[in-house]
């Protein structure tokens, strides 16, 4: 059963990070944000699987980026393009963050 599941998987669908990006400045660059921002991300990309992340639109209070990220089965990367590509049209065009 759990093998008939697998093979049905199109993509793990997650946040690509656990919060909204940070404004530039030391916080930016520190230690705690990089594991932070890789926590969803980084397992995946050890294991070989493919993977790729959508603009998804901007944070209601920060007004910066959000990602919709997928990860899909090893040698799964065509099927997982075409289900990024479908939920790219679905989300439409990110616009840009407002100035600073």
């Amino acid at each position: 059963m759990l093998v008939r599941a697998a093979a049905a998987l199109l993509a793990l669908v997650l946040a690509t990070t656990p919060s909204v990006a940070v404004p530039q400045g030391p916080e930016a660059s520190s230690f705690e944000t990089f594991v932070r921002f890789i926590r969803n991300t980084d397992p995946g990309s050890n294991a070989g699987m493919p993977g790729l992340t959508i603009p998804a639109g901007l944070g209601p209070t920060t007004g910066l980026p959000v990602g919709v990220s997928l990860d899909g089965l090893p040698d799964s990367d065509e099927r997982l393009l075409a289900v990024g590509l479908a939920i790219e049209q679905v989300l439409g065009r990110t616009p840009p963050p407002p100035k600073r």
